[in-house]
């Protein structure tokens, strides 16, 4: 009987090239997966491959602003990026299960597919409704009498801010985890 638990996600790598990050939350985001088979302990991991990791390996530099990193981007440069929706998906923060699909989340609203069994990145989440924002949490709550998460994401208009809080009904697939 083989186990798989795959329920850690983290920062693993700390520059690109010869730029480096500036804080301990920002590196590169890595899965690690553990498997337990026959009294036998297993480790895997894999680096996420979104556009962040993609990107910043390509450009041999740090592309997206991340929590306390700032890429040398001109402040115009980062501001267009937000107001068109352009966040990075280093999804370094948390992963949960919806559904069939396992996903890793950060702050930001770009949310990351991932393959449990071989720690693959799929690609980009969507939800079902496309609500728009700034920034979100990376730790929806669970209600557990509703059978769903809840969570916010909050938008920054020109003159003020908006919170949506939705939720995300969880749907059990029978004989999956």
């Amino acid at each position: 009987m083989v186990i798989r638990n795959t329920d850690k996600v983290g920062a693993a790598k700390f520059e690109v090239e010869n730029e480096g990050y500036r804080h301990w939350f920002d590196g590169l985001a890595m899965l690690y997966g553990f498997n337990f088979r026959s009294g036998s302990v297993y480790f895997s991991n894999k680096f996420i491959k979104g556009k962040t990791y993609l990107q910043s390996k390509e450009k041999g530099r740090i592309v997206y602003q991340e929590f306390a990193t700032r890429p040398g981007t001109a402040w115009s440069h980062r501001v267009a990026l937000n107001i068109a929706h352009q966040f990075t998906d280093n999804t370094s923060v948390n992963i949960m299960k919806t559904g069939n699909h396992f996903i890793a989340m950060t702050e930001t609203p770009q949310r990351l597919e991932f393959d449990p069994s071989s720690l693959e990145t799929i690609g980009p989440y969507k939800y079902k409704d496309n609500i728009l924002g700034h920034i979100t949490t990376a730790h929806p709550h669970y209600d557990f009498e509703k059978d769903e998460y809840i969570n916010y994401i909050t938008s920054f208009l020109s003159l003020g801010s908006s919170y949506h809080i939705y939720r995300i009904k969880m749907v059990q697939i029978k004989g999956k985890l």
